[in-house]
């Protein structure tokens, strides 16, 4: 899944390690999946669509995502559809369509960005990057699950929607093309020069979430509903040592060892989280018993964190110009505001004339309810395509989407994968190896198009 914070390809490199790590760390804490055995690839006129979507090469940076606007718009054009078509810069398209229903309110939203990280070292991969080759029932590509993959199936269920003309509430579709690097000429221009594209929008169906399996079934389908937020910062100085002496005063809040605020959406997103964990099971079962008890420190830290403000610091480095910085990120609860932390941290760094410099801030946003009707659609839909399987909210630890601009304006916006994504495959997100399983692609644009119809086309 895309992360919105991060605005170098350095920071980019540090997520995907933190999501692989974690996706490491689901599988010790869960019971061992069987042997994959791949079944037999059925090549459907869907799955071609998503190869030659993702063997476009909308990197960003630099954010050049022309040719994928341009396919995108190409397959709604041959459905009769006319896009508009929205530059903000070079290279930075979006595209915006609405179908008009009954009502003006209760308008849902089809969200996904066109733009992918880079693909480094492209030889470490099992098959290029770019080349979207299919291997062991999969398609092995850049973009096939962040997003390309979930764009598809939002685009799918759109065409769907335009041939019936009995729609109950309108429905937008979005892609945008510069979200990769923090949305500047994507969603957040969109909002500030646009906004009645957002007019009447009650519901967001974007990117997040995560889907737990166990020798291949579903067993907790989870919807992201919240984030934390990030703040990044260099501070400098004219000399190291200021910066040092800095660094030193600032390591308790790098990893603190208490919880420092439950939000009731963690505390409840925790207990519905808790039948799906073996050891930590009863902690988070009853979070607040295990912060009185002493217990807090065994969670793990993906967990912690979401009961923290964090902050987490590169290494010194010596600046072309003269002088020293220090790259820092701030990793605030979701309602925080990011002004005060700010505040906070002047008054720990100014003693030793560190001065600090903003480059991108993010937050507060807010968490997206799990008691809405839509909620309970998704709900429905999955159920109807994968079972009886649980499904709740997830509250993402390590990173953000377009969805904390769209929460500040009372949108309700939840970010899921329709189809099954593996700790294996969620492991390649930011990072090699990145790929979707055939016949799980094809079960999310079947789930993606009934929860699409049952909202607009109720009874």
């Amino acid at each position: 899944m895309s992360r919105g914070f991060y605005a170098v390809l350095a920071a980019a490199v540090l997520a995907a390690a933190a999501v692989f790590g974690f996706a490491a760390w689901l599988r010790k804490t869960t019971p061992e999946d069987s042997i994959y055995v791949p079944r037999k690839e059925v090549i459907t006129p869907e799955i071609k669509l998503l190869q030659q979507y993702v063997r476009l090469q909308s990197v960003n940076p630099p954010g050049d995502v022309t040719a994928a606007a341009d396919f995108v718009a190409g397959l709604l054009r041959q459905h009769g559809l006319q896009p508009e078509v929205i530059t903000t810069g070079p290279g930075r398209v979006n595209l915006y369509m609405r179908l008009k229903g009954k009502r003006a309110d209760g308008a849902l939203m089809l969200l996904h960005h066109m733009d992918v990280v880079p693909a480094p070292h492209p030889e470490a991969w099992e098959f290029p990057p770019f080349e979207a080759r299919i291997g062991f029932n999969q398609l092995w590509a850049r973009g096939s699950l962040d997003m390309k993959g979930i764009g598809l199936c939002h685009l799918l269920a759109f065409v769907d929607a335009a041939k019936n003309p009995s729609r109950e509430h309108d429905l937008v579709f979005l892609a945008t093309g510069d979200e990769e690097t923090g949305s500047e000429f994507g969603l957040a221009w969109l909002l500030e020069h646009r906004p009645e594209i957002f007019e009447g929008v009650s519901y967001v169906l974007n990117e997040g979430g995560i889907t737990e399996m166990r020798q291949e079934k579903l067993t907790y389908f989870a919807v992201e509903v919240g984030s934390k937020q990030f703040v990044r910062l260099l501070l400098r100085a004219s000399s190291r040592e200021p910066l040092q002496r800095a660094r030193i005063a600032l390591e308790p809040l790098f990893e603190p060892s208490d919880a420092e605020r439950i939000l009731p959406e963690v505390r409840e997103y925790f207990r519905r989280l808790s039948p799906h964990r073996n050891e930590p099971a009863e902690m988070l079962r009853d979070i607040d018993r295990a912060v009185s008890e002493g217990l807090f420190w065994r969670l793990h830290r993906s967990y912690r964190v979401l009961t923290q403000n964090n902050v987490l610091a590169f290494g010194i480095r010596e600046d072309e110009g003269g002088g020293y910085s220090l790259e820092m990120y701030l990793q605030n609860l979701p309602d925080e505001d990011p002004a005060a932390a700010i505040a906070r941290l002047k008054s720990r760094v100014s003693p030793f004339g560190v001065e600090i410099q903003v480059l991108q801030m993010m937050g507060p946003s807010r968490i997206s309810s799990t008691e809405t009707p839509f909620f309970r659609l998704i709900t429905e839909s999955v159920r109807g395509e994968y079972g009886a399987v649980d499904v709740g909210p997830y509250i993402s630890p390590y990173s953000t989407t377009d969805c904390r601009f769209l929460r500040l304006k009372g949108m309700q916006c939840y970010g899921l994968f329709p189809f099954p994504v593996d700790a294996e495959q969620s492991s390649g997100i930011h990072s090699l190896n990145e790929r979707v399983r055939l016949d799980w692609f094809m079960s999310g644009i079947s789930v993606t198009r009934s929860l699409v119809r049952s909202y607009l086309l109720p009874g």
